[in-house]
């Protein structure tokens, strides 16, 4: 990544005649072990969308094309986008599943949290 990072931020600076940091942070993978901790990150995910305005509510952010929510609930379903694996994580039947996932993110917009889950910060993740 820091490659990648480096080469991409020097072609920016020269295009647009800068120089400096491109990116703020460094690039961090954090390796997820424990389930709970999963289930809030794909909560987290998929609601930044509302959090940020970009859509009003549930509904909207049901149909909101660029993220990957819609697509766990059958709206814009991508060929790249692996709903099984996430819907499993609620229930082997797909329907069952999808209404227990949207619930389970329904219960997240009510509490809307706010804690950044990026550094890992449940204690179940390892850098």
């Amino acid at each position: 990544m820091s490659k990648l990072l480096s080469g991409y931020a020097t072609q920016y600076n020269h295009r647009k005649k800068r120089s400096g940091y491109v990116f703020q942070n460094r690039y961090k993978s954090i390796l997820c072990d424990a389930d709970n901790y999963l289930l809030e990150l794909i909560r987290y995910i998929h609601l930044n969308p509302l959090k940020a305005k970009m859509v009003g509510n549930l509904a909207e952010l049901d149909r909101y094309r660029w993220t990957g929510h819609a697509g766990l609930m059958g709206n814009h379903v991508q060929t790249w986008h692996n709903r099984k694996d996430v819907l499993q994580i609620f229930s082997q039947r797909r329907k069952r599943a999808t209404i227990k996932y949207r619930q389970f993110i329904r219960d997240g917009v009510s509490g809307m949290k706010t804690e950044d889950l990026s550094g890992g910060g449940l204690g179940a993740c390892r850098t």
